[in-house]
């Protein structure tokens, strides 16, 4: 099976009609700048998602601030949370 990338979607789903490679924002971090997200895989319990973070803080011993830079890897329930698909691929 491959993947291609299909034109962009608009349309909110249950969590549990996630499918791996959609593109969502995390409804609980609305406020954040790294609410999107990306469905990485999805069993009979849970949805597997990641996304990017940086976070950032003073050194006390330099004269700049250090940054990092990650992803955030994380679970949730196959729920009826909604979820807002702004891409989904189509599998071939």
């Amino acid at each position: 099976m491959s993947m291609t990338k299909t034109a962009e979607y608009n349309f909110e789903v249950p969590a549990s009609s996630l499918r791996p490679g959609d593109k969502i924002k995390i409804p609980f971090s609305q406020h954040s700048p790294f609410h999107d997200a990306m469905v990485e895989n999805v069993d009979e319990k849970f949805v597997h998602i990641f996304r990017p973070y940086a976070t950032s803080f003073d050194v006390l011993y330099s004269d700049g601030i250090i940054c990092l830079v990650g992803i955030e890897e994380f679970k949730v329930p196959r729920d009826a949370t909604i979820y807002y698909v702004y891409e989904r691929p189509v599998l071939k």
